[in-house]
C-alpha cells in the first residue's frame, strides 16, 4: 500500500516516474549550486501548489 506522487509537466513527469513512500512517508533533499545572477539570469515561475488564504480567490 504505497502512496505515490507524480508531477504534471511537459518533459519528464509521468506515472512511470512516480515517487513512492513506504508506505506513506517520503523523505528528500535537494542541493543546487547556481551561479551569481550577474553571470546567469534566471526565469521564475509561480508555484502551482502555493497556498491561498483568501476565501474567494484561488491560488
Amino acid at each position: 500500500n504505497n502512496i505515490c506522487f507524480y508531477g504534471e509537466c511537459s518533459y519528464y513527469c509521468s506515472t512511470e516516474h512516480a515517487l513512492c513512500g513506504k508506505p506513506d512517508q517520503i523523505e528528500g533533499s535537494l542541493a543546487a549550486f547556481l551561479p551569481d545572477l550577474a553571470l546567469a539570469k534566471r526565469r521564475t515561475w509561480r508555484n502551482p501548489w502555493r497556498r491561498s488564504y483568501h476565501k474567494r480567490k484561488k491560488a
